[in-house]
């Protein structure tokens, strides 16, 4: 039941959870008629049940089916759903990059970005000009490495957040 449903969707979990209740009413049937042994290491007692709870305990267990089919199918849409949600906002988080890449790139300022620690994380091509380095000098080195701001004013920049 709970790989149709998962595989399948809602359709799949229902047509898994019904062939198993017809196979547990036939193999219960088949017990209670004698066509099959009762297996000792189960503890059924078949010949003990009358009609009426040979069909109530056919009927819980189709019910049983039934509502664990219901719960994985529910599960399995929630996640199907979560994974549609967490790619739209994937590709919205990679347009906003791009959207504020192309920006800052495009600024005649210069700006840098650094991350709380001070490590420096962007640096548009006008900072570049501007100190006269390489991205690979400036991405990764500290802002105060830089000489460009004294500690006592990152310490409240950082505060400041």
């Amino acid at each position: 039941m709970t790989a149709g449903a998962i595989l399948l969707g809602r359709q799949g979990g229902f047509i898994t959870a019904g062939l198993a209740a017809i196979f547990y009413a036939v193999l219960v049937d088949l017990m209670y008629w004698n066509v099959l042994p009762v297996i000792d290491a189960v503890d059924i007692p078949t010949r003990l049940w009358s009609r009426a709870g040979l069909v109530g305990n056919i009927a819980t267990n189709v019910v049983a089916f039934v509502a664990t089919a219901l719960l994985v199918v529910i599960a399995s849409e929630k996640l199907r759903e979560a994974r549609a949600d967490v790619t739209r906002r994937n590709a919205e988080i990679s347009r906003l990059q791009a959207l504020h890449s192309s920006v800052l790139s495009s600024m005649t300022s210069g700006v840098l970005t650094t991350d709380s620690h001070g490590i420096v994380t962007f640096a548009n091509p006008a900072a570049l000009d501007l100190l006269l380095k390489k991205p690979s000098e400036l991405i990764g080195s500290h802002v105060l490495a830089l000489g460009l701001i004294d500690e006592t004013a990152w310490e409240t920049v950082r505060r400041e957040d």
